[in-house]
């Protein structure tokens, strides 16, 4: 598999998703690929499989506050299920291969499965290839990240998603599902720095958050897209603001600054979260 520039799949992966302080017009869901949910309150608690593949993630222009970030949408839905033809391997069943091989997708395009070398990278680790994951991981190519092949949510950690995995190009990879990490905005703790920077962005096609590489850029530093901040931030208002909850109150935000919350609301473990904004002062 040929890899390709992180920066390029990340920005192919961006659609526009509008991010808006309370205190001015609401989150808008718009751009090229409309996400098909239009609901004015979500959540990222779900454990249910998602059918459409996880997008791209927030960036933004305009005044902080006013401005909105831009995120992605998603490719079709797919069934769940197992191997294919590269030989007689469980798709993601760890130790199918034998030692320090992995069973998984060895032509995307066909959705081919056989046994290939087997990667050091786990789970949530910037990756530009399959081979550098672990077994019982894939590469998404999307956001950047190696992902546990799941057939259902029950495969994933408490709250995630096991949603269709597709190509760089959005296109399905027959067969092939992977988990989201449903990491904390706050801190990205689940998502793992040892390969590369990530942070914890929120996806507009399944509605929750999931880990992804970044350029690691420090609160304040402009941006276009969050893939560009690090750690606990997010594009909007043509900078890296920094996430916080509950909204409506200072919660760490700072002298004269309150934690804006966003429309429709954006909800991690049932509490609504927000940027650290002076849109109150």
């Amino acid at each position: 598999m040929a890899s390709l520039s992180r920066s390029g799949l990340l920005r192919a992966a961006a659609l526009a998703l509008a991010l808006f302080a309370a205190c001015f017009p609401q989150f808008d869901f718009s751009g090229q690929k409309k996400s098909s949910s239009s609901s004015s309150s979500t959540t990222s608690s779900s454990s249910s499989s998602a059918g459409g593949a996880a997008g791209g993630f927030g960036g933004a222009t305009g005044t902080a506050g006013h401005g909105g970030a831009t995120g992605g949408g998603g490719a079709s839905s797919g069934q769940g299920g197992g191997g294919g033809g590269g030989g007689p391997c469980a798709l993601g069943q760890i130790g199918a291969c034998g030692e320090n091989q992995k069973c998984t997708v060895v032509k995307p395009g066909t959705g081919e499965v056989g046994c290939t070398l087997a990667g050091q990278r786990p789970a949530w680790s910037v990756c530009l290839d399959d081979e550098e994951c672990a077994d019982g991981t894939w590469c998404d190519l999307v956001l950047g990240v190696c992902k546990p092949v799941c057939k259902s949510g029950n495969d994933c950690a408490a709250g995630a998603q096991c949603y269709q995995a597709t190509t760089a190009q959005f296109k399905p990879i027959k067969d092939l599902k992977v988990c989201t990490a449903h990491c904390n905005p706050m801190d990205a703790a689940s998502c793992n720095n040892d390969w590369g920077a990530t942070n914890c962005f929120y996806l507009n096609a399944t509605l929750g958050f999931d880990c992804g590489a970044t350029q690691n850029k420090a609160a304040g530093s402009p941006c276009t897209l969050s893939d560009e901040c690090a750690m606990g931030l997010v594009c909007a208002g043509g900078k890296c603001w920094k996430w916080c909850a509950p909204t409506g109150q200072d919660s760490g935000c700072g002298f004269c600054c309150d934690c804006c919350g966003l429309d429709p609301k954006i909800m991690y473990n049932n509490v609504e979260h927000g940027i650290c904004s002076c849109c109150w002062c």
